[in-house]
Formats: structure tokens, C-alpha cells, sequence
């Protein structure tokens, strides 16, 4: 069998088993020249936020969309570590990009700190093809809009990659922009090589998120209205 033919039956069997485990959306990912990754191929996995619960986001945050939230974290570990043992069976290196190893290194009281993953899961999804990064700085996906949680293994398995998505399909909408309860987004169109600090300001967004959820009586810093009123979302949500 040839060479191609490996890659592509491995993808297959890859793709199959992580929608068995519960995957919405697989997609294989090149990440070349991505800075500080140490793995040519990336799997990205994306679960959707139910319907409901996503639309009632366009008021604010709620106390269903923090447990919804925990729980799809909590399967999207389950998921990506399940799919990196399935890599490492077949004899290649993968690391499963769990909520605990990316966010290992992140400290939430200070203010000289980005809070940016050094490999973003939103990175090795547009660059699978899966969606692009909106106005909102999050995916959008064709889908389920930005109503999504989304995961990555790092891997050296020769999957076949998607085509990679590298400018932003938002046009003129700014619908998350208005909708921003910090006035944290820039409106500014992604492309591949902006940086997150041209879209938005983290803290902002961050102190918003834990202002709006002590207004509702909502546990934590969780927000959503910038995603809820995503034409994409609401086409999901609608649909």
C-alpha cells in the first residue's frame, strides 16, 4: 500500500474512532511553523453547546451553561486522551492537549500575563479547516457557529490535513462586537498571523465575564453573548 494510502486509511480509522468516543467535528491539522510546537500534525475535536442552553446566552450567562461548560471540558479530556493513547498504541507520539496540561502554566491574577495557551486549540482547528477565528476571537465553525468547545491531540502520526482556513469570513458583521458586555473586541478581521491582542483585550473580557456572572448570581467567569448572537450560532440554534 502506498505511502498516501497509509495516511489515509489511519485518518479514517482515527476519525471514526473519535466520533465513536462522542466527537461532533475531527480534523487533521499540518502545523508547521506554528511557534512552539513540537509536532508536525495537530487533531482537533469539537463538541457543540446544546441549543438551548446557547441561546439563552444572548441575555447572559446562566447556571445550565456553567455545568454544560464543565461537562463538555470534562468529555473533551475524555476524548483527546483517549484518541492520544490510540495514536501511541500505533507507535507514534501524541500528547493530548487536556484542560489541565494547557492551562498548567497560566495565572489568572496577573495582569502581565497573557492567558494564551502556547498551542491555542483554535489554531490547530482552523488550520484542520474546521472553522476561523471571528471578531469574537473564538472559532466559528459552518456548523454550530462559535457554540462549540473544542480540544487537540499533537501528534506525529502522518494523518491527511484539511485545508487549512487562514482569513476570516466574517465581513462586516459585528454583531459580537456590539453585543460585548467589556467592549473587549476591536472588530478587527482575522488572518493567519494577527495576533489575539489586535481582536481583543483579554482582561477586559475576563473582567466583564466575572462581572456579568456576580450580576446573574452565576458561578465563576463565564460569559457567552459574544458567541450567542453569532449569525452562525443562531443559524445552529434556529436550525
Amino acid at each position: 500500500m502506498s505511502e498516501k494510502g497509509d495516511e489515509a486509511v489511519l485518518s479514517e480509522e482515527m476519525r471514526r474512532f473519535l466520533e465513536e468516543k462522542g466527537a461532533a467535528l475531527v480534523g487533521f491539522a499540518d502545523m508547521s511553523g506554528v511557534p512552539g510546537c513540537n509536532f508536525p500534525r495537530a487533531v482537533s475535536v469539537v463538541l457543540p453547546i446544546p441549543k438551548d442552553i446557547a441561546a439563552e446566552l444572548k441575555v447572559g450567562p446562566t447556571a445550565a451553561y456553567r455545568e454544560v461548560y464543565k461537562d463538555l471540558n470534562k468529555r473533551l479530556d475524555r476524548i483527546v486522551t483517549e484518541g492520544g493513547l490510540f495514536l501511541r498504541e500505533r507507535g507514534y507520539r501524541a500528547q493530548a492537549q487536556t484542560l489541565d496540561f494547557v492551562e498548567k502554566d497560566l495565572d489568572y491574577d496577573d495582569h502581565s500575563n497573557s492567558l494564551c495557551t502556547e498551542i491555542p486549540h483554535k489554531t490547530a482547528a482552523a488550520r484542520a479547516g474546521l472553522g476561523w477565528i471571528g471578531k469574537s476571537c473564538l472559532l466559528v465553525t459552518r456548523e454550530f457557529g462559535s457554540a462549540v468547545r473544542i480540544s487537540t491531540i499533537l501528534t506525529d502520526a502522518p494523518l491527511e490535513c484539511g485545508q487549512p482556513i487562514t482569513r476570516s469570513r466574517c465581513g462586516s458583521c459585528d454583531d459580537c462586537c456590539r453585543a460585548c458586555p467589556g467592549g473587549a473586541l476591536s472588530g478587527k478581521l482575522w488572518e493567519e498571523g494577527v495576533g489575539r491582542e489586535e481582536i481583543m483585550d483579554i482582561w477586559a473580557c475576563s473582567e466583564a465575564m466575572a462581572r456579568v456572572c456576580r450580576e446573574r448570581g452565576v458561578e465563576g467567569a463565564i460569559c457567552g453573548k459574544c458567541f450567542a448572537v453569532c449569525p452562525y450560532t443562531e443559524r445552529y440554534v434556529g436550525g
